[in-house]
């Protein structure tokens, strides 16, 4: 392993964030640039790509979740951050560190219903649609077999 100097975790993400809107995936940027922010809040701006230690990534996620961040929220950036790591192990920037994420949660978690009850639809619908047209009523002048 040949690491020539340090990599700022700060400058790198910002590459990887021109990367992914030169390419158009402008919703990846923003989740990185998200990222960025909120990890440079908690470490700092000279933040160095190696520091990505285990109880590094365990304190942050701590962090995140005492800010109220949900564990699918603090998932999301643990992962994006495990992106950029890999990017920077096939750059050669970094050690390799086995299990180095498996500290903390970078799953998802169902918890909540996404899809509304047939019961909840239908009250949508009722709210949205005028009483004639879902009673089964045809507005005035409007002929059944047309």
């Amino acid at each position: 392993m040949s690491m020539k100097k340090k990599t700022f975790l700060r400058s790198f993400m910002k590459d990887v964030i021109s990367d992914f809107r030169s390419c158009g995936h402008y919703g990846t940027a923003h989740v990185h640039l998200s990222v960025l922010r909120s990890v440079t809040r908690f470490g700092g701006t000279s933040l160095a790509l190696c520091a990505l230690t285990p109880s590094f990534l365990k304190s942050y996620e701590e962090w995140l979740l005492g800010r109220n961040l949900s564990s699918n929220t603090s998932s999301t950036y643990l992962r994006c951050l495990q992106s950029v790591y890999n990017r920077g192990l096939e750059e050669r920037l970094v050690p390799f560190i086995p299990r180095q994420f498996s500290g903390v949660f970078t799953g998802v978690r169902r918890n909540h219903r996404r899809a509304l009850s047939c019961g909840r639809r239908a009250a949508a619908y009722r709210q949205c649609v005028p009483a004639r047209h879902h009673a089964g009523r045809h507005p005035a002048g409007a002929r059944r077999d047309a």
